[in-house]
């Protein structure tokens, strides 16, 4: 193999390269697929991620396809993990917003909107006045009105407008965000961070090296999942605390829930 400058250099040795039979047309096969592997060795070089390290192999997923049990347990371990991050002083100044504006205007896009619809209705269940922007029936904000809003990447267009309007309006506005530092937070008067991935974040992918050389991790939640479902989680937190603040029983919450189902 001395005569072999391929392998001197390192290339895989997965083809016979003797100095003597290269000759005709073995030989010639013999050196062309040496040229095909020592190209597929340098153009694989040339994609490794910078700084990943040789013999790096995907990290485990999070939870087998198969087993339920361990997705669901995944997933509420994502959850509660980035719920209970949130900061005990922003849910109480939250709390003290919503308990002491006239009425409550809430807003988001997507499931993030879903997640808002459903503290609106709680909302509604302990006497408050509370409106989704966009019903039939949401009367015109004002002063001594709070708009409450989710923007978990930071931004969104509809958000960043109705923000504005609220603001000229005279009412104040409070933002659930995952990114404090986004343009929507930046306007509000009150922000709400949930440490969490959102659809602006990149999912785990065993096909990415982090900076260690391994595969990120995949979740077992997907896009902004784990964002909106601590959004629940802490929205039933945020009614627990004004269910004692206000005095309302789960009976009389009850009562104010409709009968028309």
């Amino acid at each position: 193999r001395r005569g072999c400058a391929a392998c001197r250099r390192g290339f895989p040795r997965r083809v016979s390269c003797s100095p003597r039979g290269t000759g005709g047309a073995a030989g010639i096969m013999r050196v062309v697929a040496l040229l095909a592997l020592a190209a597929a060795w340098v153009h694989a070089q040339a994609l490794r991620p910078a700084g990943a390290s040789r013999g790096a192999r995907p990290r485990p997923l999070a939870a087998s396809p198969g087993d339920f049990g361990q997705i669901i347990s995944a997933a509420a371990s994502e959850l509660s993990s980035s719920a209970a991050s949130v900061s005990d002083a922003s849910l109480s100044s939250l709390v003290s917003l919503l308990a002491e504006s006239r009425r409550i205007f809430t807003y988001g896009v997507g499931r993030e909107g879903l997640m808002l619809r459903a503290l609106t209705m709680r909302l509604a269940h302990l006497g408050l006045s509370a409106h989704p922007v966009g019903d039939m029936t949401t009367p015109a904000i004002g002063r001594d009105d709070v708009l409450l809003v989710s923007a978990g990447p930071g931004s969104f267009s509809t958000v960043e407008a109705l923000v504005g309007v609220a603001k000229a309006a005279g009412a104040r506005t409070a933002c659930v965000t995952a990114a404090a530092d986004g343009a929507v937070p930046a306007m509000c008067d009150s922000v709400l961070l949930i440490p969490a991935r959102t659809m602006n974040d990149g999912d785990g992918d065993p096909q990415r090296l982090g900076d260690d050389g391994c595969a990120t991790p995949p979740g077992v939640l997907p896009m902004g999942s784990v964002f909106e479902g601590a959004q629940f989680l802490v929205f039933e937190a945020v009614v627990y605390a004004l269910r004692h603040r206000l005095g309302v029983s789960t009976a009389a919450m009850r009562e104010r829930h409709t009968n028309l189902e």
